[in-house]
C-alpha cells in the first residue's frame, strides 16, 4: 500500500507543479525555490522530471518526504546532510550506524531527530545541543528539564536559558504540545524573578493547548492578535460569537486552517472583505489591504488550484505563499480518490468479500472485540450466518467507494 501512496503521490505532485509552471511566470517561482523545494507536494521523482525548474537542491534534503531510505537508495543525488539533519522525517534508528560516518550536524539533529531521551543518555559521545534539545517535541519537556538539571546537578532552570547574555529560556519551549498553560505560567514566573524590567516575554498566543476559555479568564495577559486569529483552535464559530470580545486580525482569519472556501463564501462579512476590497476599506492603502487580503488567502491550506484559477482576476494571489503552501486537504482528497478509484477496479473488493468479510467468518470476530462479541453464542452465529448469506447475495457491498 506504501508503494500506491506514493505513486500517487507522485502523480498529484506532477500535477502540483504543472498548475504553477502553466499559471506563473518562471522568474516569480524560481524567486521562491527554497519554498517551493522544501514543500510536501513536491518528491524526488518530481525533481528528477522536471529538471528545467531552478531547484534547490539542498533545501529538498529538508524536505517531509525525504527519509533517510530515500537518501541511500538514491546515492547519485547530491543530498546536504546538513539540511537532512533538519528533515523532521529521520529516525536515530535509521541514521545511528553512519552518525559519525556522514556529515551530520548533531546540534541539528538535536532538534528534529525522532528518537527518545534514553538514545540521548546512552549516546553521549554526541554533541547534543541543550537549546535544541529543548525544542525536539519527540521528547517530553518534563523529562528533558529532569534530565538537564539532574546532569548537572544543580536545580536551577538557568541552565536551560538559550541566551548568554540575557539567560532567557528558548521561546521555542513555551510553543511545545506538552507546555500546558499552567506550565507555561511557572516558566515565565521564573523569568520574572530573573528579569523584573524585562519586557518582551513569550506569550502563550502561540501555544498549541490554547483556547479562547483561557483568554476570557486571562484578559490581563497580553494575547498576540494575529496567532490567535490564525489558531488551530480557533474556529469561526467562535470568531462569530465573540467578535466584540476580543481584537481579531482578518489576515489571521483569512489564513486560519478551520477557515475554508466554503465558509468565506456563505459569510457575507468575509465576502465583502474578500471580493468587495474598496467598499470594505475605506483608506487610503486600498492596494496594500488587496495585496494583504490575498497573502492570506494563499497562505491557507484549504486552498486549492481549482479556487487560485477561479477567482485569478478577483484575487492578489502571492506566488510565494503559495508555493509554501502544503494544500494538504487538496492533496489528500486527491490521493483517497484515486485510492478509491484503484479499489473498485482491482481484485481486493471482491476478495475481501469472499475472503473476510463472508458471513461464514463472522464467528472470527467475537475474539477481537470482548465488548463487543463477548455475549454471541454459538446458536446466534449460526443464525446470523444463514440471514447474512440472503443478504450478501442482493448486496455489492461497496465498501470504501
Amino acid at each position: 500500500m506504501s508503494d500506491l501512496y506514493n505513486k500517487f503521490l507522485n502523480e498529484w505532485s506532477q500535477e502540483w507543479i504543472n498548475f504553477i509552471g502553466c499559471n506563473f511566470a518562471k522568474n516569480e517561482y524560481n524567486k521562491s525555490k527554497i519554498y517551493l523545494t522544501t514543500n510536501p507536494n513536491v518528491t524526488l521523482e518530481t525533481i528528477k522530471n522536471n529538471p528545467e525548474i531552478n531547484w534547490n537542491y539542498n533545501a529538498f534534503s529538508r524536505n517531509r518526504n525525504v527519509n533517510y531510505k530515500l537518501v541511500k537508495d538514491n546515492p547519485e543525488f547530491k543530498w546536504d546532510y546538513y539540511e537532512l539533519s533538519l528533515n523532521e522525517s529521520i529516525t536515530w534508528s535509521s541514521i545511528k550506524n553512519d552518525i559519525h560516518k556522514k556529515p551530520f550536524n548533531h546540534a541539528w539533529l538535536s532538534k528534529c531527530l525522532i528518537m527518545n531521551l534514553e538514545t540521548v543518555i546512552e549516546n553521549s559521545n554526541i554533541e547534543w545541543n541543550t537549546d535544541f534539545l529543548m525544542k525536539n517535541k519527540n521528547i517530553p519537556i518534563e523529562k528533558l528539564i529532569h534530565f538537564i538539571l539532574q546532569n548537572n546537578n544543580e536545580n536551577n532552570l538557568s541552565l536551560l536559558c538559550s541566551d548568554d547574555e540575557n539567560k532567557l529560556l528558548s521561546w521555542a519551549i513555551y510553543c511545545r504540545e506538552d507546555v500546558n498553560f499552567e506550565m507555561w505560567k511557572t516558566l515565565i514566573d521564573f523569568e520574572k524573578s530573573k528579569h523584573p524590567y524585562k519586557l518582551l516575554l513569550p506569550s502563550f498566543s502561540y501555544n498549541p493547548n490554547l483556547t479562547f476559555e483561557i483568554i476570557k479568564n486571562n484578559p490581563d495577559l497580553e494575547w498576540n492578535n494575529y496567532a490567535v486569529s490564525n489558531h488551530k483552535n480557533i474556529t469561526w464559530d467562535i470568531i462569530k460569537n465573540n467578535f466584540n470580545n476580543f481584537n481579531w486580525n482578518i489576515y489571521g482569519i483569512l489564513s486560519n486552517q478551520n477557515i475554508t472556501w466554503e465558509i468565506i463564501q456563505n459569510d457575507e462579512m468575509l465576502k465583502m472583505i474578500v471580493f468587495d476590497t474598496d467598499e470594505f476599506n475605506n483608506l487610503n492603502n486600498t492596494e496594500y489591504f488587496k495585496r494583504e487580503i490575498g497573502k492570506s488567502l494563499s497562505r491557507n491550506p484549504n486552498i486549492s488550484w481549482e479556487i487560485v484559477e477561479e477567482n485569478s482576476n478577483k484575487i492578489q494571489w502571492d506566488v510565494n505563499m503559495l508555493v509554501m503552501n502544503p494544500m494538504d486537504n487538496e492533496r489528500e482528497k486527491y490521493i483517497r480518490n484515486k485510492f478509491q478509484q484503484w479499489f473498485k477496479r482491482s481484485d481486493l473488493k471482491r476478495e475481501l468479500m469472499e475472503n473476510v468479510w463472508h458471513p461464514r467468518n463472522f464467528w472470527k470476530f467475537k475474539y477481537f472485540d470482548d465488548e463487543t462479541f463477548g455475549d454471541i453464542e454459538d446458536d446466534d452465529i449460526e443464525n446470523n450466518i444463514i440471514e447474512n448469506n440472503n443478504i450478501l447475495s442482493n448486496s455489492n457491498l461497496a465498501i470504501l467507494v
